[in-house]
């Protein structure tokens, strides 16, 4: 059983000596058919790029936004189905350098500490490094947590052993 398209390429049975002629104008007429067919392919491409460019617009980032890093990076022994693709924890920084004027300078660092005071935001990272140290009395115990190496700390102030990473 043969489908339309099928039947009407075949030969006619009651045709004369003229079938070889008859295939050849189905066939120039198939490829007509392409041709029509890529070239609207191509107008509904560039219609629908039209309308694309209209609605999207640039992304703009402001110093201190949060913005999405794609890492390329599967830790060993995870499946890259499970990690996610995109670290949250990157800022836009400032990409040129700061102006030479004092005068810029304070208004930038003020600026900058009004920001960090007034803000209520809860998206900002909470990156607080401690740079006290106190001082160890002796290591009670080590092991692994996620591929880091852990160490059970006795400290000198009598405080409670805490786990350190290394």
């Amino acid at each position: 059983m043969n489908l339309p398209f099928d039947a009407s390429v075949l030969p006619k049975d009651n045709l004369s000596k003229d079938a070889k002629h008859h295939l050849e104008e189905i066939i120039s007429n198939l490829k007509i058919t392409q041709d029509l067919a890529a070239k609207n392919v191509k107008l509904k491409q560039a219609k629908m790029k039209e309308r694309y460019d209209k609605s999207i617009k640039i992304p703009i980032f402001r110093l201190r936004d949060k913005v999405l890093l794609k890492e390329h990076v599967v830790p060993v022994s995870r499946s890259p189905k499970l990690v996610d693709k995109y670290n949250d924890n990157a800022h836009e920084e400032q990409n040129n350098p700061p102006a030479d004027n004092d005068q810029d300078d304070q208004t930038a660092d003020n600026e900058s500490s009004d920001s960090e005071t007034n803000s209520d935001n809860g998206d900002e990272p909470n990156n607080v490094i401690d740079d006290t140290f106190h001082e160890v009395d002796k290591l009670l115990n080590n092991r692994n947590t996620r591929g880091i190496q852990c160490f059970l700390v006795k400290w000198k102030n009598g405080s409670k052993p805490t786990w350190e990473p290394k």
